[in-house]
């Protein structure tokens, strides 16, 4: 029998003796709250034009309810004039039209 030596193999991939730190070299972006938080024109500013978007939002936000209600009437009425009969498929097509629509008005009143 034959005995062979096994020799330490060094691990595969570039090997670095003396790592250098170098700092990053991107410079950080200004802290904008602290920039514009003691500006009072500033502060004006932004404050004015959250009330505008919030009264955007809202008007949005009835119209697209004057809509539902509009789509929820139009379907009871379609129903109740209908024979029992009939086909209900213009009405489950009404009807996935208001769900849609209400879903959008609760994420519009919950997100924005």
């Amino acid at each position: 029998m034959t005995c062979v030596a096994t020799a330490q193999m060094p691990a595969p991939g570039p090997r670095i003796e003396n790592p250098h730190i170098i700092p990053d070299p991107t410079p950080r972006p200004p802290d904008i709250r602290k920039q514009y938080d003691d500006d009072p024109i500033e502060r004006r500013k932004l404050e004015q034009a959250t009330a505008v978007k919030n009264k955007l939002r809202q008007e949005r936000v009835i119209a697209d309810t004057d809509k539902l209600v509009l789509l929820a009437q139009q379907l009871r009425a379609e129903i109740a004039k209908g024979d029992k009969g009939g086909a209900a498929y213009p009405q489950a097509i009404k009807a996935e039209a208001i769900e849609k629509l209400a879903k959008q008005v609760k994420d519009k009143m919950r997100s924005e």
